[in-house]
């Protein structure tokens, strides 16, 4: 069995694409059948290592965005996207996939098409509650739509829209407190915030964190992944402020196997409304303020972090009203009004028992499913 898989540009589209794969992996072991082989096609070999040690073989393309307005990358893109389709049916020819999984973006376009032409059924995944103008167009080409809100069933044929949830790693509930005490150094006596912002970080959490940081570490151990490209700035920015206590601020421009204990020791995160970040949150469990990305295409994580307000699930920030005492306001009146957290709690735990079943595993059974159909 050989299943394709694409997506790519950010972390929010590869780490649902290892937890599925790693799912479709073991269920092949309890059935005793072949391991498949995999093949990624994307224009980003983001998160490389961990696709190489997962055994997936990489294959590079271009891809151009696609855009709802007028930009004159507009037309340069377009030709990024031709070549991309033949760079596609290239390597799909060549590797002879099953089925194909997409986890959605500009990136999976040209693969999705590609493999549509050559005959072979595609199932793509949708994250967010309002689906992306890339998803939009692959649900054409797709045999089946997989979604991780109810709500988002509605922009997709009935025939074609099945309900999974959002895919996460699976060891991203299984951190342990004492582990994280000692990964992170953490002083005892204190509470512990977790402040991310995605896979690439987010410069205004950043600058909130610092604005506020003196005071933070007053309440706070503090675990700050601010992305890999902002990490010289803000050490540089953190290190000139000489605050009191900087002894519990560990910054951090990237956390991967780590993640799961800095879930695990933290009582409050602070994150964006990326539809990844949401579902690991939820998993975990733990109170949360969010801050949703105000240029997000098609103003995708305002509309996430809304459902997660309606549900009562996280508090909201959005960009405009954020700075470092608006921050700091928000994370000590959470913090003080325990009745609140715990009713976040209660409501995460109630979302969470409505689920059916682990997300990875309803899109792995689905792929499979595909996959046999086509024998």
């Amino acid at each position: 069995m050989k299943i394709l898989v694409t997506g790519g540009g950010t972390g929010g589209h590869i780490t649902p694409i290892l937890a599925v794969v790693s799912e479709i992996k073991k269920i092949a072991r309890e059935k005793k059948i072949p391991e498949p082989e995999f093949m990624l096609i994307t224009p980003d070999e983001y998160f490389k290592e961990a696709i190489e040690l997962s055994g997936i073989k990489v294959r590079k393309i271009r891809a151009g965005k696609l855009r709802r307005y007028f930009d004159l990358k507009n037309f340069t893109d377009i030709y990024k996207i031709f070549v991309g389709i033949v760079q596609s049916l290239y390597f799909i020819r060549k590797f002879s996939p099953d089925v194909v999984f997409s986890k959605g973006g500009f990136a999976s376009v040209p693969a999705v098409f590609a493999s549509w032409l050559l005959g072979i059924p595609t199932v793509t995944h949708e994250s967010d509650i309002t689906p992306g103008l890339a998803n939009r167009i692959n649900s054409f080409f797709a045999s089946k739509v997989l979604v991780s809100f109810d709500e988002t069933q509605k922009y997709f044929k009935k025939d074609k829209a099945v309900l999974t949830g959002n895919p996460i790693r699976e060891d991203i509930s299984t951190g342990n407190v004492e582990r994280g005490i000692k990964t992170f150094g953490l002083s005892d006596g204190f509470p512990t915030l977790l402040v991310f912002g995605g896979s690439q970080g987010a410069r205004c959490i950043n600058e909130a964190v610092l604005d506020s940081l003196e005071v933070l570490l007053s309440r706070f151990n503090v675990i700050h992944v601010c992305g890999k490209y902002n990490f010289a700035a803000v050490r540089e920015a953190a290190g000139k402020k000489g605050v009191k206590g900087i002894e519990r601020y560990k910054l951090y421009p990237f956390l991967y196997n780590e993640m799961k204990d800095a879930y695990a020791v933290s009582d409050m995160i602070v994150s964006r409304a990326g539809a990844s970040s949401i579902a690991e949150i939820i998993e975990v469990g733990k109170p949360s303020i969010i801050i949703p990305l105000s240029t997000s295409a098609n103003d995708h994580q305002a509309k996430n972090a809304g459902w997660l307000l309606k549900k009562g699930l996280a508090k909201v920030i959005y960009e405009k009203d954020l700075n470092g005492e608006s921050l700091k306001n928000e994370l000590f009146e959470l913090f003080v009004n325990r009745s609140a957290m715990e009713e976040m709690r209660r409501n995460i735990v109630a979302y969470k028992s409505s689920l059916k079943g682990k997300a990875a595993e309803n899109v792995a059974r689905i792929i499979l499913s595909i996959e046999e159909e086509t024998r």
